[in-house]
């Protein structure tokens, strides 16, 4: 059987697991991860929670295209996002990080941060 959900919030990882990638929901928040490995074979992913973290780089997730849920708030993390490639995107939480993005935001339901957006 493959995995598709993993939670697993709160449990002191300090690297990021390895997930066969046909996942479709991640929950790593409230761990210890400082650095997360390519995201090129997980094309299935839906949702993915990497909140409050040690995340000071993001690698490119422009494959996962199905995205509908990012939520990255409270890492040290600094990136710019590029959101047309999440055309499903619906919710983005970069609440207290320094992520910025440069594309329409129109189709996105729900955006949590502390910086100026525009």
């Amino acid at each position: 059987k493959t995995l598709s959900v993993l939670r697993a919030s709160m449990n002191g990882f300090k690297k990021f697991p390895k997930i066969g990638p046909l996942i479709n929901n991640i929950d790593l928040s409230c761990n210890q991860i400082k650095s997360l490995p390519s995201f090129d074979d997980y094309k299935e992913l839906v949702d993915l929670d990497l909140s409050y973290n040690k995340i000071k780089s993001l690698p490119d997730i422009s494959k996962c295209t199905g995205l509908k849920t990012l939520k990255l708030a409270n890492n040290p993390l600094s990136a710019k996002i590029d959101l047309s490639c999440f055309p499903e995107l619906e919710t983005l939480d970069i609440s207290n990080t320094e992520v910025k993005f440069n594309s329409e935001i129109k189709h996105i339901r729900e955006i949590i941060t502390n910086n100026e957006i525009g």
